[in-house]
């Protein structure tokens, strides 16, 4: 992806605030490729909201610049799920296979 405009501060860096949108992103595309749309949790009855998330910078990114996001900081998000009616439930059994067969828990 590339840093965009808005996504900069005066000095034309990347604006903290941002990164976040930049994992999302990359997390929304990587779950696309495995199958696990958004659509599809839609259609097995749940949504997965951001309980909590973190973030360490460990280099700036400047505007117009080409990133991969794995490389210029480290994120973790943890995720509650919850029902139709807003409930929350355990992990849902098929995206819990699908991150365990894809290890996508703790890359590091």
């Amino acid at each position: 992806m590339r840093v965009r405009t808005n996504q900069t501060d005066l000095n034309g860096a990347m604006y903290h605030g941002a990164y976040l949108d930049c994992f999302e992103a990359a997390r929304v595309d990587v779950f696309r490729r495995l199958g696990y749309s958004y659509a599809r949790t839609l259609a097995e009855g749940f949504v997965p909201v951001i309980r909590r998330i973190e973030c360490e910078y460990l280099h700036p990114a400047f505007m117009d610049q080409e990133i991969v996001v794995v490389v210029i900081a480290l994120g973790q998000a943890v995720f509650a799920f919850l029902d139709r009616s807003g409930k929350p439930l355990r992990v849902p059994r098929d995206l819990r296979i699908c991150v365990e067969e894809n290890m996508l828990l703790n890359p590091r």
